[in-house]
């Protein structure tokens, strides 16, 4: 059999927290406009979903998983960045899977500038890693992260709760906000 060999770009492999890695084209300028889409995307899932419920929450777990995973060309590229945690769960104020897209965002962004191809772009065009810095993908993510709580966070023990408590604390986790 004939095969075609072909340059389809370099490859960065990238460690998620000093565990798993991903490896990611960062010749392919498609993936700016997948990472800017993910904006419509989420405003759809929030369309689908306007409540977050633990009836619902792992379904929106899967959906977001999916859609970082298309974005990033790179399947399973969530299940080694979150594991076995919900990536709806807030660490500082935000949601998981958006402090993992901001920093794929800003590794991916200096990495696409070392590797700038050698012909320059046309003057009105702009070159593909400058979009990670556009006003839209900038509104999505700054939009998109909950303002952190300024309450003194107390600790709580879970297994002091009834059923119905801990459904009200898991609701108030996830929505950011206290009834």
């Amino acid at each position: 059999m004939n095969s075609i060999n072909f340059k389809t770009g370099e490859y960065k492999e990238y460690q998620i927290n000093g565990q798993e890695t991903i490896v990611l084209n960062i010749s392919d300028f498609g993936i700016v406009d997948r990472i800017s889409k993910l904006a419509d995307d989420m405003t759809n899932l929030g369309d689908r979903f306007p409540e977050i419920t633990p009836f619902n929450v792992g379904e929106i777990d899967k959906e977001i998983r999916a859609m970082i995973d298309q974005a990033l060309n790179c399947p399973g590229a969530s299940d080694k960045a979150f594991g076995t945690v919900n990536c709806m769960s807030k660490v500082d104020g935000q949601f998981l899977f958006m402090g993992f897209l901001e920093a794929v965002a800003s590794q991916l962004k200096k990495d696409m500038k070392q590797n700038k191809p050698e012909s320059e772009p046309v003057a009105d065009d702009p070159v593909p890693y400058e979009l990670l810095d556009n006003d839209r993908t900038q509104k999505y993510i700054t939009q998109s992260v909950p303002e952190p709580q300024t309450q003194k966070e107390t600790a709580i023990n879970l297994a002091t709760l009834s059923t119905a408590e801990r459904e009200r604390l898991l609701l108030e986790l996830l929505k950011g906000e206290t009834k």
